[in-house]
């Protein structure tokens, strides 16, 4: 996967299950947007994030503020 937008997330899990989530990677993430995200997990229940893949993040600067 590639993402060039700003404001990407590669991998988005909420788990609000009550039971335990796995997730899992074995692709490649490459992310080269402003305010971009490879992996995001959230929630009430527990999650594990397991990557046998390989994620890129390019470092991107701006002097404007957004």
């Amino acid at each position: 996967m590639q993402f060039s937008d700003d404001d990407s997330i590669g991998i988005f899990s909420r788990n609000n299950s009550g039971s335990a989530k796995n997730i899992v990677n074995t692709g490649n993430i490459d992310i080269n947007g402003e305010r971009s995200i490879a992996a995001y997990l959230e929630g009430t229940s527990d999650q594990t994030f397991e990557n046998s893949g390989t994620i890129n993040v390019d470092k991107t600067t701006t002097s404007v503020k957004k």
